[in-house]
């Protein structure tokens, strides 16, 4: 899903992307990208121009890290089906389009031509679907509760 919203927005600083999510939490849609966060001027520039993209609706920071949320165009939403059901090979033309130039000229992966292969119908190369529980964001939360005691009662 990340060539798709990186076709609208635009995406960099490949670097500090640390994980992507299909959900923020059970049962929504919003995609989500966790960066490393950064003070670097062109980093805190970057992240005024994820903020003003059309498709952001919010973040949050978790220490040194920060998680940007995003909603999904229509067609979007029905690549995501695809997606979830492990339909990859009846993605769209040009979403097998942003996976091929995504994955080549900006990751640079250099298993390319297998991930081509799983998208492409007249291939046998397969892969599982993947699995919700992983691709919801606060799942991967650990919840810290402190609890302030008085001294002074007893």
């Amino acid at each position: 899903m990340l060539p798709m919203i990186d076709d609208v927005v635009k995406l960099d600083f490949y670097d500090l992307l640390l994980n992507t999510y299909l959900s923020f939490e059970n049962g929504d849609e919003v995609f989500c990208i966790l960066y490393q966060w950064d003070s670097n001027k062109l980093f805190t520039k970057y992240e005024g121009k994820l903020m003003s993209a059309n498709l952001f609706v919010g973040h949050e920071d978790y220490g040194d890290k920060v998680l940007y949320k995003f909603k999904l165009s229509e067609n979007m939403l029905i690549e995501r089906e695809l997606f979830v059901k492990g339909d990859y090979k009846n993605f769209s033309k040009h979403h097998k389009y942003l996976i091929n130039e995504f994955f080549t000229k900006k990751i640079k992966a250099k298993n390319v031509k297998d991930i081509n292969n799983i998208v492409d119908i007249n291939s046998s190369l397969k892969s599982t679907p993947p699995l919700m529980d992983k691709e919801e964001f606060t799942n991967h939360l650990k919840k810290i509760e402190f609890k302030a005691t008085n001294p002074f009662e007893e």
